[in-house]
């Protein structure tokens, strides 16, 4: 079972600044206002159309486009405003394709490198960049690069405001320490953000998949009794609400808890317990079948005979 996470929609804006240098240089037979003004001219329709939240584009020209125009970039000036703006849009194109997640870390990277300790390089730029450079290791599943990139993005994000809470980036964080076998750093990370959740009031619903990660980070630990505990919390959470998708859900687990402690008889009563419910409630399934359910018990039955490992 794939540790569960859940990922908070945030809006980021870009700030795009401008500089105004004399005309007296000259780049390329252009004055440098000449090649800022014709850089402009360039790059402002492309970035009003990336920047439309209900335009579409063609990513393969968007990208060409933008390619094209670092050679002028770069002459205005290796550390200018238009060379950040245009890695900064660049690199947020790029983002939207997970395809592209290892273009995002060569051109992030140089950004982030080419620009340390300027102050063009503010801190809402850096959080944007950091979060895409997280997003693409994990692409490529670089957990330890998606941390270093993770952290700084969360500081930062909470610094400039573009994030009015840190907990679902957190939990984000905790499933990347738990990819990555931080197992302990990972649970530390959940518990304080269900300490946060509690305080801040969040909707109960939105415990279901905390509860999950936690308990496989006992699981992990091998602190099977502290899985349990919160895999009965998130049982009786899914009760409460009428849940019935997440109460299989969480019997499936706590079977498998019990499968992987040694407890067979349980096990076996638990994945029962999922056929009786579903034929008892069958206008409440949703996503669950009962044939599925029994496969899942035929599954628990072969494991059984041949005492195979089942991870949770």
């Amino acid at each position: 079972m794939n540790y569960k996470t859940t990922l908070k929609n945030i809006s980021f804006f870009i700030l795009f600044l401008s500089i105004s240098m004399g005309a007296s240089l000259s780049v390329f037979g252009e004055s440098l206002e000449e090649a800022k003004q014709h850089f402009s001219s360039k790059f402002s329709p492309l970035k009003e159309t990336v920047l439309d939240a209900g335009g579409f584009f063609s990513m393969s020209e968007m990208t060409k486009d933008l390619s094209d125009l670092f050679p002028l970039a770069t002459r205005i000036g290796k550390n200018s405003q238009e060379l950040l703006d245009l890695y900064d849009l660049y690199t947020l194109v790029l983002s939207k394709k997970p395809e592209k997640a290892k273009e995002v870390i060569k051109f992030g990277t140089e950004l982030l490198t080419k620009y340390k300790g300027n102050k063009l390089l503010n801190d809402e730029i850096q959080a944007t960049l950091h979060f895409r450079l997280s997003n693409a290791y994990q692409e490529e599943g670089d957990f330890p690069n998606a941390i270093k990139h993770q952290k700084p993005f969360i500081s930062l994000a909470l610094k400039s405001k573009l994030l009015t809470t840190a907990l679902g980036q957190e939990e984000q964080l905790a499933y990347m320490l738990h990819e990555n076998q931080q197992y302990s750093e990972a649970l530390k990370l959940n518990l304080k953000i269900e300490k946060e959740a509690i305080k801040e009031h969040l909707a109960e619903d939105q415990f279901f998949n905390l509860y999950t990660n936690i308990a496989q980070n006992h699981y992990k630990l091998n602190d099977f009794s502290s899985a349990k505990i919160y895999l009965d919390k998130r049982l009786a959470l899914s009760q409460k609400h009428l849940n019935l998708e997440e109460e299989l859900d969480t019997l499936f687990q706590l079977g498998v808890l019990a499968f992987e402690d040694g407890k067979f008889d349980e096990s076996e009563k638990l994945f029962k317990k999922r056929i009786k419910l579903a034929k008892e409630k069958k206008q409440l399934l949703k996503y669950s079948t009962l044939k599925g359910l029994e496969e899942d018990l035929k599954t628990y039955h072969k494991k059984l005979a041949k005492k195979q490992k089942w991870s949770l």
